[in-house]
């Protein structure tokens, strides 16, 4: 039996488009000689739909397209996941489910029954449980189908307790192999991960693997695809390219291609984002962006992803220098904007710095250092914005997770844009990348990664003078936010009490500025955003 699983990058709430692009995969398959073809979880309607479900429509559309392909499938058995109406008078409105079509009819549904409901996750709001397996045949396989979080349920893997496994009635019913649709997203080391339970899987169950992944960029939630078949004695033996649309193809029992995954860290995160970038762009209907260039490591790896996801073309840096810019922080700026090959405009914020100060003395009298620092990076804003809005463009923000986390951005400066490339990393990860791509062209200038961090909005100001150093505000960033260590676990492993404090304390107070942040394309296990649900007004008793 020949196999075609399908790495498939749909759009959100456009079944339309949607369903021109699965009958394509269908068609493909069935000229290769494919018996079974399987498109990832929710394909027809895109993950997660969220919201948009609050009107039947979506869910109307959703079932009408799968009718529609039922129709034009022929021998060929189609597995493919969307959003079904629940007919019953009780329970939440929609099913997550997968159709089963062959010989122009929808042979069978199954109806996911883990709803994951943690992290990014959302699913009980909308989807009913559904309460029955279903094995299908093909070819003479029994084959059992689950879809993403049924079969993540599985020890020492999730730390989530569901009182049911789905794959036990697929063991103890001597399946020959197992499907798994999926829309599961990226974080650092999740691939990894992922492969491991599918190896712990198939050897549970005694049957191979069969795992279609959704890929693509979401707003804030990156898919790396992941589609994989590994055969039943825990061996990966087919594998999709990380991060692109793909279709593989292989026959019952053989080895299929086995592209290679990024090699490091940096590599992981360049395709993360670059896939971020472009989808964001490419599905609110944008063909360019525009940046401020500042001459930082921030500022020059933004603008480096931006043109790997966009071309040099649909990517604008803009030069806003102040007195209180260095000529090395100019003189960087250019210097990448030359070997990235994208146009530039500078425009001098200083003399409408000095009239805005002017301005708000003859109102206030004199003015708080803070407060004459917070006006630059607005001003700065505002110009950008005005390019933005005249040339159609988004902006990009640049701000990372260490200062993020520390409350160091301006809130409605640079906090402002359509999409946060960095607020994921931390400042050792930016580094790391800006270091990987000028592996692929040179074009950050090595002073960029020599020179100490600063906003250059005073004179001689560094990052240091307000934060922790960034050796130790990065390591407090991932152990607070991602691990979880309260201050008294951070002191008993080492950091110095003032350290842990005065990062605790501007952790505490910055959350009202996180929360008016764009979204932020999410590559850690635990980002800002909209897995990470905390109050404004209120107090922990912990920290």
């Amino acid at each position: 039996m020949k196999l075609a699983v399908v790495q498939f990058n749909p759009t959100i709430g456009d079944c339309a488009s949607n369903l021109i692009q699965i009958r394509q995969h269908i068609a493909a398959a069935s000229k290769a000689g494919a018996s079974l073809i399987v498109l990832p979880e929710l394909a027809v309607v895109g993950y997660t739909p969220q919201d948009l479900l609050d009107s039947d429509s979506l869910a109307e559309a959703s079932e009408a397209a799968i009718a529609e392909l039922a129709r034009s499938t022929g021998d060929i058995t189609a597995l493919v996941g969307f959003v079904e109406r629940n007919p019953a008078p009780t329970g939440e409105p929609f099913f997550n489910s997968a159709a089963v079509l062959r010989s122009g009819k929808v042979q069978a549904i199954y109806r996911k029954q883990l709803l994951p409901n943690y992290d990014v996750f959302d699913e009980k709001r909308y989807f009913e449980v559904g309460r029955s397996p279903l094995i299908i045949e093909v070819e003479g396989k029994r084959l059992g189908v689950t879809i993403c979080e049924d079969a993540w349920n599985f020890p020492g893997f999730l730390g989530r307790n569901y009182s049911y496994q789905p794959l036990d009635v697929y063991r103890d019913a001597r399946v020959d192999g197992l499907i798994n649709l999926s829309a599961s997203p990226f974080h650092l080391g999740k691939p990894e991960l992922r492969e491991k339970l599918f190896r712990a899987i198939a050897s549970h169950v005694g049957a191979p693997l069969i795992y279609s992944a959704q890929v693509g960029g979401n707003d804030d939630l990156i898919f790396d695809g992941g589609t994989s078949v590994t055969d039943k004695t825990g061996r990966v033996v087919a594998r999709a390219k990380a991060f692109e649309e793909a279709m593989v193809v292989c026959e019952w029992g053989e080895p299929g291609g086995m592209p290679e995954w990024p090699d490091t860290e940096a590599a992981w995160l360049a395709g993360a984002l670059t896939l971020g970038i472009r989808d964001y762009v490419r599905k609110t209907g944008g063909t360019s962006v525009l940046l401020g260039l500042s001459g930082g490591i921030d500022s020059s790896v933004v603008a480096g992803l931006a043109v790997e996801a966009l071309g040099a073309r649909a990517v604008k840096g803009i030069l806003l220098p102040t007195q209180f810019t260095s000529k090395a922080s100019v003189e960087d700026a250019e210097s990448l904007a030359t070997a990235l090959e994208i146009q530039t405009v500078t425009l001098p914020v200083g003399p409408v710095y000095e009239q805005t100060v002017a301005t708000l003395k003859s109102a206030l009298g004199g003015l708080q250092s803070l407060t004459l620092e917070n006006i630059q990076p607005r001003l700065r804003m505002t110009l950008m914005m005005a390019i933005a809005n005249e040339e159609n463009r988004f902006l990009l923000n640049t701000s990372n997770k260490s200062e993020l986390a520390a409350g160091y951005a301006t809130l409605y400066g640079d906090s402002a844009g359509a999409l946060g490339v960095l607020g994921d990393l931390t400042k050792d990860q930016v580094y790391a990348l800006g270091g990987w791509l000028n592996t692929r062209r040179v074009c950050i200038p090595r002073r960029v990664f020599d020179r100490a961090p600063s906003a250059e909005l005073k004179e001689d100001q560094k990052d240091e003078d307000t934060l922790p150093p960034y050796e130790v505000l990065d390591t407090l960033v991932r152990r607070t936010l991602e691990n979880g260590e309260t201050g008294e676990q951070l002191e008993s492993q080492g950091f110095a009490p003032e350290q842990v404090t005065r990062f605790l304390a501007l952790f505490r107070v910055s959350e009202y500025k996180r929360r008016q942040f764009p979204p932020i394309l999410r590559v850690s296990s635990r980002a800002f955003g909209r897995g990470r649900r905390i109050p404004v007004a209120s107090r922990k008793p912990w920290n």
